[in-house]
């Protein structure tokens, strides 16, 4: 089932380029209008999982730049088109997000200062979402990192702009551990790997994301999700609202 809760749980995270300290597909936001194109595979698998893959093609863009009360934000969008697969028709959302262009020096993670918020999922109507979930960002809502380790691992990028050549790759680790009201014992764990290229305009050229779940102690499903920039550029417009 394809939910707004699950939309960056794949993904989390100014005229200038500033790269930020938190993961995500969202490393830096760059000039307004900048768009960048991801082509996505997903296969979830596990004795508490229908096996499943999909495909779809994932497109950030900054779509506008306003002042409110004095201080300088971005609205960036994220539309996510789903291909057809067998248990689900061809799918498109969209989430357009109101975030400051620079946030807090205590907390890099843009999304997590998100003030407005549209979304809109196929041909329904755009509406307004409350902001603070962090069902919207990117693992990084005050999920503390177990490790991050960077190293060299050279990975040649085909796309339209020719081959990008990554040298360093990141792999930043999260873990979510909870009790239901039975008492069983919950545990969630992203791993996310980042290949980081300049050219791209949100600064990441790939990404794979792992994420694992455990029911006391046994494993319940795992979701493997591979994103491989397609095509980037500028002048990109808004499918959504600029109003509030």
């Amino acid at each position: 089932m394809r939910t707004i809760r699950g939309f960056l749980t794949c993904l989390v995270l100014l005229t200038t380029t500033t790269f930020c300290e938190a993961g995500g597909l969202i490393q830096k936001i760059p000039a307004d209008g900048a768009w960048v194109k991801y082509f996505v595979t997903g296969h979830m698998y596990g004795p508490g999982a229908v096996d499943s893959k999909d495909t779809a093609a994932w497109t950030i863009r900054s779509v506008g730049h306003p002042t409110v009360k004095g201080r300088k934000y971005r609205w960036i969008e994220f539309h996510r088109h789903f291909d057809h697969s067998a248990s689900d028709p061809a799918f498109d959302q969209w989430f357009k997000h109101l975030v400051p262009e620079q946030a807090p020096v205590s907390e890099k993670d843009i999304l997590a200062h998100v003030i407005r918020l549209w979304v809109k999922s196929g041909k329904e109507m755009p509406r307004k979402e409350l902001t603070g979930d962090s069902g919207y960002g990117l693992f990084l809502q005050g999920v503390p990192r177990k490790k991050i380790v960077q190293s060299r691992h050279l990975r040649v990028i085909a796309c339209q702009h020719g081959d990008l050549k990554c040298p360093m790759q990141t792999v930043e680790v999260f873990e979510y551990k909870s009790v239901d009201d039975t008492q069983r014992r919950h545990r969630r764990e992203v791993q996310m790997t980042l290949w980081k290229h300049n050219a791209v305009p949100f600064g990441v050229a790939a990404a794979r994301t792992v994420r694992k779940r455990w029911i006391d102690g046994k494993l319940i499903w795992t979701w493997k999700r591979d994103f491989v920039v397609n095509d980037f550029g500028s002048g990109a417009k808004s499918a959504l609202p600029n109003s509030w």
